[in-house]
């Protein structure tokens, strides 16, 4: 990080520049659900967010509106039961669990974590928190975020400030030497420099 930002300030930039960090914006429900009804959402005013790049699990508000969230937190959540006609009949659970708790917790008793797939059945929901705070549902995204040469990814410096994935197939890394050179991801189509490096030259350039 630090030579990055030696590299571009010796340049005279002091914005947002590209690195070679990308990620899939993948939302899944957490029984596997793929058909007809699968890309229903909900989304709250300016949701998802995914803030610091960390909210990888979706919860459904009192009002019936989505947001992302961080998967560690530990709300009440919705599980459902899918009969043999083919119907969903969802079930508050008030026990509180992180999503994947929550998940192991609907497996082993039910079915699996609420899939909603329309309106009925979002309105479903909402009437059993209505008297809650929020619950989880099972939508979540896969973090799956890569560097462009297919290093693996270990080492993170996020901006605690919001992303916007909702629109994007693929949100693409970018590095704020406004802010310390941390990282947001942003449209992968929006124009800025960028910086290079070269094994052989053991170096970096910045174009």
């Amino acid at each position: 990080m630090e030579e990055l930002k030696d590299t571009v300030s010796a340049a005279g930039h002091r914005s947002q520049v590209w690195i070679g960090l990308y990620s899939h914006v993948d939302w899944k429900w957490s029984d596997g659900f793929n058909q007809s009804g699968d890309e229903y959402r909900n989304w709250n005013d300016h949701q998802p967010n995914y803030n610091e790049a960390n909210q990888f699990c979706v919860g459904m508000t009192r009002q019936g509106t989505w947001f992302d969230y961080y998967c560690h937190v530990k709300p009440t959540f919705v599980c459902y039961n899918d009969s043999a006609a083919g119907g969903f009949e969802f079930v508050r659970v008030n026990t509180r669990k992180t999503w994947s708790e929550a998940q192991k917790h609907c497996r082993e008793h039910f079915t699996d974590l609420a899939t909603v797939r329309n309106d009925d059945e979002n309105e479903e929901i909402k009437s059993l928190i209505s008297r809650g705070n929020w619950a989880w549902i099972g939508l979540y995204r896969d973090s799956q975020i890569y560097w462009s040469d297919g290093s693996h990814f270990s080492f993170s410096s996020w901006s605690p400030g919001v992303n916007s994935p909702d629109s994007m197939e693929v949100g693409c890394g970018v590095a704020d030497l406004n802010k310390g050179g941390k990282w947001r991801l942003i449209s992968c189509e929006v124009r800025k420099p960028f910086v290079c490096y070269s094994m052989e030259q053991r170096g970096w350039c910045f174009q």
